[in-house]
């Protein structure tokens, strides 16, 4: 597993499963061009947000990165996930391929998602879930909704309508 970049943070441990996340721009510096961040839900539902976050992306200079995080409990280091780093890499790297998307991957290893999550995106992210739309609030828009209270513009995109639609076509 590439592990070019760790970064850790308060109660988290971020892994860099590609070689380009994050590279800063040789002119600034800093890191280049736009980012569109896909947090991993389910495996239906990351799909549908990679293959939104491909469309959108299609005409901008923009990258898209899969995000998902392990949660690891308070028994165990969190070095040490009760799912190995690299099962969760090659996860991550076939969830890709198989959505036919380019992606920078990260592996993040936290005690809470949700309080992870806020402290590691950068103020006025562009984060892309997917999920399914219901009447009631399902878990993703549960984040969805948290995430845009915190200031990100969030995309949700209900996996099951996308299903349907690709199904007709």
């Amino acid at each position: 597993m590439s592990k070019e970049k760790e970064e850790g943070f308060r109660d988290a441990k971020s892994l860099d499963l590609s070689s380009s996340i994050d590279s800063p721009d040789p002119n600034t510096g800093s890191e280049a061009g736009l980012k569109v961040n896909v947090i991993f839900t389910t495996t239906e539902g990351t799909l549908a947000a990679l293959q939104a976050a491909a469309h959108l992306t299609t005409y901008l200079d923009a990258r898209i990165r899969l995000i998902m995080l392990q949660v690891v409990s308070h028994r165990l280091p969190l070095e040490r996930p009760p799912v190995s780093a690299e099962f969760t890499a090659q996860r991550i790297r076939a969830l890709s391929t198989s959505a036919g998307v380019e992606t920078d991957a990260l592996l993040v290893l936290c005690r809470d998602e949700r309080r992870t999550l806020i402290e590691f995106l950068k103020p006025q992210s562009l984060v892309m879930l997917g999920g399914r739309k219901r009447r009631w609030p399902t878990k993703e828009q549960r984040l969805a909704r948290l995430l845009k209270q915190h200031g990100h513009e969030v995309i949700l995109t209900d996996w099951w309508r996308s299903l349907g639609e690709t199904k007709k076509a």
